[in-house]
């Protein structure tokens, strides 16, 4: 690990209040939490080929390598004006614009700094491998109807880059929303009325090398290959 970095800044909301003895205190928490602006992360962290890492469990034996990984966490919530200019007291704090790892690669973060979050809290975790390789061998059991035997071992290579943001905002539930919830109000769950909104987290990978290998066969994966996982939309509700 490498050049790791935390900032930011934590104030009281207007008007907020802690009473855990009142029950609308507790339906409402997420007004009277801090009002937050924070980042931390690594801006790179690896695994180079020289350290020699592997791991083995008497069936497979994997040798990692990793290179300009890059890792940052955000936490934003009850800031009502953009996150890059914060007034705390008589005091200004200036954020910096944009963090960049060894290989100048910016956080993804960043592309939003301008943006901020007035209602309840939201969490956003960005990471990116610049480079990322697997490389595998396994023992297999001998199959001679397919001249599979006992010396053959089966051979794996992956190689490729990773980029992803998870991201999930706790707050308010619209009031027009279709999950209210119809039987009123549930005096037992201090979480009424509350949402987690997942929208737009993703995470993508890129192949820059794959195969495989057993004896004779051989299966391939074509480079610039790319898998990814995005959410359009999902939102838990928190009353029930």
């Amino acid at each position: 690990l490498e050049s790791f970095f935390a900032h930011g800044s934590v104030a009281a909301r207007e008007d907020s209040v802690i009473d855990m003895s009142d029950l609308s205190k507790k339906r409402n928490f997420l007004k009277h939490l801090p009002a937050i602006d924070f980042k931390t992360g690594i801006e790179n962290f690896f695994i180079p080929e020289e350290s020699g890492s592997f791991s083995d469990d008497g069936q497979t034996k994997c040798l990692p390598e990793l290179l300009g990984g890059q890792l940052m966490v955000k936490v934003t919530g009850g800031i009502s004006q953009p996150v890059d200019q914060i007034s705390v007291g008589s005091t200004s704090l200036t954020l910096p614009s944009s963090t960049r790892n060894s290989n100048n690669t910016i956080f993804r973060s960043n592309s939003s700094d301008t943006q901020f979050v007035d209602d309840g809290i939201k969490v956003v975790v960005d990471f990116a491998v610049a480079s990322l390789v697997l490389s595998n061998e396994s023992n297999v059991s001998e199959f001679p109807e397919l001249d599979i035997f006992y010396d053959q071992k089966l051979k794996s290579l992956l190689s490729g880059t990773i980029d992803g943001s998870i991201g999930f905002h706790l707050r308010p539930q619209s009031q027009n929303g279709s999950s209210q919830n119809v039987l009123g109000k549930n005096v037992f769950n201090p979480l009424e009325r509350y949402e987690i909104d997942f929208s737009g987290s993703d995470v993508f990978v890129k192949i820059v090398e794959a195969n495989t290998t057993l004896g004779h066969r051989r299966i391939i994966i074509p480079s610039e290959t790319t898998f990814g996982v995005k959410i359009v939309e999902s939102i838990v509700d928190m009353a029930f």
